[in-house]
């Protein structure tokens, strides 16, 4: 009996363990703070006590030519994300309650009226128009459009549904050079759109697109990080950036949205591609055509 409890006790204090992910990040961030009782729970889902995000103001001066703009860059980050693992349900809400912008049920607001989008589609981005037309052939569309009105991304697996889904990394003002709007538009698409350049974002934002998205950028690791942005090549840059980054895995982005296939997948983000690909835990998830 003596050893039963001594074993029970010893798996209880391992899951609790596993349940942080002490990389090198989680460590510096814990010598910070302290002792673990300042920290850390007792609940094994829920290990960090306070997951509160810095929101910090870069002033830039931005110089095109003979002119001089002056520009306020958001930055939004937590250090303590970085203890848990992609699949931490702690993660996953606090993406859902901090990081993940529901889609607009407001009319477009589109640079190009969705009319002239419908007229021309020669105003899509060509590499775009070309997949539908080659792999998909014009075939999948989403049956229904789903009310996003406080409705959690659960009810994507509800049978009832025919979700065709994308991801965009890198949308910029989710619309110029957007590589998922054309099937939003012309199949009603639902899908997530990343983009970690808060003035772009910002931008984007205002488009009222009926999709999921998230000033982040992804992460090169299998746990959230932090990444200094560099303005000047708008891409992730340690040596050179200036502006810290909240970066998360792809993997725990796709579980916020409620880990819908993916149909469709853009990754633009700046020679990073590979890093993040290899993240990607791809038994536990459904990635159809990349781009």
């Amino acid at each position: 009996m003596w050893l039963l409890s001594v074993l029970f006790l010893l798996s209880k204090i391992n899951v609790s363990i596993l349940q942080v992910n002490y990389n090198e990040e989680c460590s510096s961030s814990i010598r910070n703070v302290g002792l673990p009782r300042i920290w850390k729970t007792d609940n094994d889902e829920f290990p960090i006590q306070n997951l509160d995000f810095s929101d910090a103001k870069f002033n830039i001066t931005a110089v095109n030519g003979d002119k001089e703009d002056k520009l306020i860059i958001r930055s939004k980050t937590c250090q303590f994300l970085s203890c848990l693992k992609d699949d931490s349900p702690q993660l996953i809400q606090t993406i859902r309650e901090s990081l993940l912008q529901q889609p607009s049920n407001e009319s477009y607001n589109l640079a190009t009226p969705v009319q002239e989008y419908k007229r021309n589609a020669l105003l899509y981005k060509n590499s775009t128009r070309r997949v539908d037309e080659k792999i998909f052939k014009g075939r999948i569309k989403s049956k229904y459009n789903i009310q996003f009105q406080g409705v959690y991304p659960q009810t994507f697996s509800e049978k009832r549904f025919h979700m065709v889904f994308f991801i965009e990394a890198g949308a910029e003002d989710f619309e110029s050079g957007s590589t998922s709007l054309y099937f939003e538009l012309e199949h009603n698409w639902k899908g997530l759109l990343v983009e970690p350049y808060s003035l772009t974002y910002d931008l984007g934002v205002k488009k009222n697109r009926k999709a999921y998205s998230s000033n982040v950028c992804l992460s090169t690791k299998k746990h959230p990080s932090i990444i200094l942005y560099n303005l000047s090549t708008k891409g992730l840059d340690d040596k050179h950036g200036i502006v810290p980054n909240q970066c998360i895995p792809l993997y725990s982005l796709l579980l916020a949205c409620g880990n819908p296939t993916v149909n469709y997948f853009s990754l633009d983000i700046e020679g990073y591609e590979f890093q993040v690909l290899k993240t990607i835990p791809w038994d536990k998830v459904k990635i159809q055509k990349q781009g």
